[in-house]
């Protein structure tokens, strides 16, 4: 389970979270054992957009140019499922009782 955390900016996606965001999956992709990913937020916001402050400076010629979102779509290249999900608290529970059910059918079979 992955957990964005910025809470000042309320999870605003800037460019040093995205690449070590793209990082981490990248490592986990190659973890034949990693059946899901999970990526959650915060209970106020999963994650707030693009960060406007990274991109305020910034014209569109200089962002289309600069291919600046260009490594924001490497998450659709993960071989997993990835599950988004707001509330973590609720998310760890259904991992958790995902993995009862699978140690219950280990059990039974």
């Amino acid at each position: 389970m992955i957990t964005l955390h910025r809470p000042k900016a309320l999870n605003a996606l800037c460019d040093a979270l995205i690449n070590e965001l793209n990082d981490l999956l990248a490592k986990l992709d190659a973890d034949n054992s990693i059946g899901a990913i999970v990526i959650t937020g915060s209970e106020k916001a999963f994650a707030a957009g693009a960060d406007i402050k990274e991109m305020k400076d910034r014209t569109y010629p200089d962002t289309y140019n600069t291919q600046m979102l260009g490594h924001w779509d490497y998450i659709t290249n993960i071989r997993y499922f990835i599950l988004y999900y707001k509330y973590k608290r609720i998310i760890e529970n259904l991992l958790l009782q995902l993995s009862m059910d699978m140690l219950w059918e280990e059990v039974v079979n």
